[in-house]
């Protein structure tokens, strides 16, 4: 999707992963051209259908040195000294609101990274809505 050289080239990948994504997962089934000609083709190239994720510690390390540098943690969303830790920002905030809207379940793993994000200083709260019915959902998810 930020395939900087050429966006279009960086949207028709997600395309093809997300046709895959929902092919493996049964919601969508495959045309027989994708089936039997394109997919084949796209895995002898070696085209990765399976996104490769940056793991939190190494993303969590540069938002320490974004610190270190900046003497805070609101890394913009298009930071240009590194576009995918802004990118990477806004995941957290939207994994944490998701939690707290009740769209998502607390794992240990989940909860340790907030706590640690949450620690350096990182804002997980912006974002959040505030209209009425958001601020009740926290409400409930917090209070019960």
């Amino acid at each position: 999707r930020n395939y900087a050289v050429d966006p279009s080239f960086g949207r028709w990948c997600d395309s093809q992963r997300e046709t895959y994504r929902h092919a493996k997962t049964g919601r969508r089934e495959l045309s027989r051209k994708k089936k039997y000609f394109e997919f084949p083709l796209l895995e002898a190239v070696g085209f990765r259908f399976e996104k490769q994720s940056v793991p939190f510690e190494k993303r969590f390390q540069d938002l320490l040195a974004f610190r270190s540098r900046y003497g805070h943690c609101n890394v913009p969303w298009a930071h240009t000294d590194d576009p995918a830790l802004g990118h990477w920002c806004q995941g957290q905030r939207i994994s944490y609101r998701k939690f707290m809207l009740g769209h998502r379940k607390m794992t240990l793993e989940l909860g340790n990274r907030f706590r640690r994000l949450k620690e350096v200083g990182f804002r997980l709260e912006i974002g959040l809505s505030s209209s009425r019915g958001d601020v009740q959902k926290l409400h409930n998810n917090l209070y019960g």
